[in-house]
C-alpha cells in the first residue's frame, strides 16, 4: 500500500517514481534482500560452507565487475563482506543496479536462490517505486508488470527460436545501458527479432515487408494484423525512425524503443502460439 502521504497528494509523481536517483529507503531495502538471500542465506555467514562461497564471489567481483587487482583481497572473507556493504551505501544509484545485476548472474550460474534473489529484488524495486525491475537478466525501465512478463516470455524462447530471442535480449541491454542508452539500436533489434520470427515460421527469406504478407496468406495473422507490423516497419524505414543515416539526428527516444521492445515481443509471442498450433494440427491430421 502507498503511503498517506503518496495518496493524497502531498508527494509528487516525481518524487515518487525513482529513475534517476535512489532515495536511502530503496537503497536500505536493496540491502537487507542481498543480506538476507546471499550473506546469510544457508547459514552463518563466518561458516566454512560461506567463506568457499564468499571466496568465490569475491574473486568474480574484482576481476569481473571491480576490474581491481586480486591480489588486493583481503585474507578473511567477513572483512570482503564489510568493504562489499560499504560501497553499497557509499556509491551512486545506477552503480547499485550495476551490482545488483552482477551479483544475480553470479547467483544464477552458482547457487540454487538466484530466482529468489530476483524476486525479492523485483518486489523491493515496486513497493519502493523504482523505475526499474528485473526483466531476464537485465534490471530495465519497464514498470508495468504485464509489460515485464509479455518480454519475459519472449526471452524464454529456445531452440530454433535463439536467434529472435538474441535480438530481444540486445534491444533490452541497448534500451537498458543507464550509462549511454542506445535507444535508435535497440529499436533496430526489436524489429529484427520479427523479421527473424518470420522467416523461422515461414521458411523463406526477404524483407519483413515482403515476409509479413506471408504470414497473412499463412493465416497466422489476421489482414489487420498486417497492416498494424506493416506499417510499424514503414516507419522504421522513414527519417524520423530509426534506419536513417548515422549523420541525422534522431528523433527515436526511450519511449519508441520501450514501445518497440514491447509490441515486438507481444507480436513474436502471438506468432509463434498460432505457429505452433497450426504444425501440430498438421501433425495430428
Amino acid at each position: 500500500m502507498r503511503k498517506f502521504s503518496e495518496r493524497v497528494g502531498l508527494v509528487s509523481n516525481a518524487e515518487i517514481i525513482q529513475r534517476s536517483s535512489m532515495n536511502n529507503e530503496l537503497r536500505n531495502s536493496l540491502w537487507n534482500v542481498i543480506y538476507l538471500y546471499f550473506i546469510t542465506n544457508g547459514g552463518d555467514y563466518r561458516s566454512a560452507y560461506k567463506d568457499k562461497q564468499y571466496n568465490d564471489f569475491f574473486v568474480s567481483y574484482y576481476v569481473d565487475f571491480l576490474k581491481q587487482p586480486i591480489d588486493t583481497l583481503s585474507d578473511y572473507s567477513f572483512q570482503e563482506v564489510s568493504k562489499y556493504r560499504d560501497n553499497f551505501f557509499r556509491c551512486a544509484w545506477f552503480e547499485v543496479y550495476e551490482n545488483l545485476e552482477f551479483l544475480y548472474s553470479w547467483c544464477v550460474e552458482r547457487t540454487s536462490y538466484g530466482e529468489d534473489l530476483k524476486y525479492n529484488f523485483n518486489l523491493v524495486l515496486e513497493k519502493e517505486s523504482s523505475a526499474y525491475r528485473f526483466v531476464g537478466d537485465i534490471l530495465s525501465e519497464i514498470i508495468s508488470e504485464e509489460e515485464i512478463n509479455e518480454v519475459e516470455k519472449a526471452l524464454s524462447k529456445e531452440n530454433k527460436y535463439s536467434s529472435i530471442k538474441e535480438h530481444l535480449s540486445q534491444a533490452l541491454i541497448l534500451m537498458s545501458d543507464r550509462k549511454s542508452p542506445d535507444y535508435r539500436n535497440s529499436g533496430k533489434e526489436s524489429i529484427s527479432s520479427i523479421e527473424a520470427l518470420v522467416k523461422v515460421v515461414t521458411g523463406k527469406s526477404g524483407t519483413l515487408g515482403q515476409l509479413i504478407k506471408e504470414l497473412e496468406r499463412e493465416k497466422m495473422i489476421p489482414p489487420t494484423l498486417k497492416t498494424v507490423y506493416s506499417t510499424l516497419y514503414g516507419y522504421t524505414c522513414e527519417e524520423d525512425g530509426i534506419r536513417h543515416a548515422l549523420n541525422e539526428v534522431s528523433k527515436f527516444e526511450y519511449p519508441e524503443a520501450r514501445y518497440m521492445l514491447i509490441v515486438c515481443s507481444a507480436f513474436v509471442n502471438y506468432v509463434i502460439e498460432v505457429y505452433e498450433q497450426k504444425s501440430l494440427e498438421v501433425a495430428s491430421s
